[in-house]
């Protein structure tokens, strides 16, 4: 960025002023010519319209000029902050961060007519100059993250988040975070990229969140048993479904056989089973999965008479064990009505020595399971196997009647 100056200096009652002209060559936005009415105080006003962070003087004085509301603007150097403010009178007062120092710029002071005569934008709206005047509101564009997590994904002006990256690997930048900037762009560019120190316990090799890393790393993986290391895990074994589209499930569930899926709270939080038979991982495993990236769920399932339907659900999550393992799912789609996100979403898990539903009596109890049942359930596939008293059993009561039980289920999650 260049600029001429022009500069005028003046003495009163010791105190310095300066009068400075200066015309920005911005390669985006705005060009805004505008005068520093002073170099030291900035105006008191017991009013601000807004703050923006991590922003050039230009910015501000350019997001002033779009806005009818603002007056002058404060701008404080070393912080990178801009203050936009509904006055322009006379009362100057010495800001008290005195190391700061701080630019006031009055609206008059700037070269706004030609931006008035092209655009009469709302306050929630910026002003396009180039090639044609038109209005667009102010907001960045959703700010995404490789291997990742973004924390308070807001675009408008302003707006910061923030973000972590996934085991295995580490940020690209110095800066945990980002703010939306006046001009529509991100403060930092974010990235994650491979921890090669980690990786060297296994010769270099990367070592996989969940199985969709397995089938990324061997794309002729098979399904079968594999070692993953989901976040905060020293690495627990599981079972990957390589065969349904697009491959790379982690499976936490699966019965295919008569099976005994009525224990207790503390065998329900280990887990139990074989894994190429009839298991629940447990659900520590599954929160530590769940936790370390954003997943889906699918649920596969087989009726007594051999049809085959499928629940997908664009959200799922469990909480720890101080929530009781709480149950977060949303986005229904697939062949098998829902029968999850109605009746136990937001529902804590019970088995039959921790009763946390929300009937008079045990539900795990009565139908016989570990589940997040409600007042009880319009699912229970952890259930009696086999052919039980009407709704007692494995069922998944929307897609099929109650008397109807599942002869086959398979809970599988993946990364969106």
């Amino acid at each position: 960025m260049g600029f001429y100056k022009t500069i005028k200096t003046f003495s009163v009652l010791c105190v310095s002023f300066v009068t400075i002209t200066l015309t920005f060559f911005d390669s985006e936005g705005l060009k805004v010519k505008f005068k520093i009415s002073s170099m030291k105080f900035c105006l008191k006003s017991d009013d601000i319209l807004t703050t923006l962070i991590q922003v050039s003087l230009s910015q501000c004085v350019d997001e002033c000029a779009t806005r009818t509301d603002c007056k002058a603007v404060n701008y404080f150097n070393r912080l990178h902050t801009c203050e936009l403010i509904p006055d322009d009178d006379e009362e100057l007062f010495e800001n008290a961060r005195k190391n700061h120092a701080c630019v006031f710029v009055k609206k008059t002071d700037m070269d706004v007519i030609e931006i008035n005569d092209k655009c009469t934008c709302d306050t929630a709206e910026t002003c396009n100059v180039e090639p044609d005047a038109s209005c667009t509101i102010k907001e960045c564009k959703s700010f995404t993250l490789r291997n990742g997590r973004v924390n308070g994904n807001m675009r408008c002006i302003g707006a910061s988040v923030t973000f972590e990256c996934s085991q295995m690997y580490i940020p690209t930048f110095q800066a945990l975070g980002a703010t939306c900037l006046a001009n529509g762009t991100w403060s930092h560019k974010l990235d994650c990229e491979a921890d090669a120190d980690d990786n060297s316990i296994c010769d270099g090799c990367i070592l996989p969140r969940d199985c969709q890393d397995i089938k990324t790393i061997n794309e002729t993986a098979e399904t079968g048993v594999f070692e993953i290391y989901p976040t905060g895990s020293d690495g627990l074994i599981v079972r990957c479904d390589m065969d349904t589209l697009p491959g790379g499930w982690t499976v936490f569930q699966r019965r295919e056989s008569n099976s005994d899926f009525q224990k207790d709270w503390k065998t329900y939080k280990e887990g139990f089973g074989q894994l190429n038979d009839n298991f629940w991982l447990g659900n520590d495993k599954i929160w530590k999965l769940t936790h370390s990236g954003q997943y889906k769920l699918r649920v596969d399932l087989i009726d007594q008479n051999g049809s085959e339907g499928y629940a997908e659900y664009s959200s799922f999550s469990i909480g720890n064990e101080s929530t009781k393992y709480v149950l977060n799912i949303a986005g229904h789609s697939g062949t098998a009505t829902d029968s999850l996100v109605g009746r136990h979403n937001g529902m804590m898990f019970s088995t039959i020595d921790q009763d946390n539903d929300i009937y008079p009596r045990n539900c795990a109890g009565r139908f016989k399971g570990g589940w997040w049942y409600c007042n009880c359930q319009s699912s229970n596939l952890n259930g009696p196997y086999g052919d039980v008293v009407n709704n007692r059993g494995m069922t998944w009561k929307d897609w099929r009647q109650p008397n109807v039980f599942m002869k086959f289920t398979e809970m599988k999650i993946r990364r969106k």
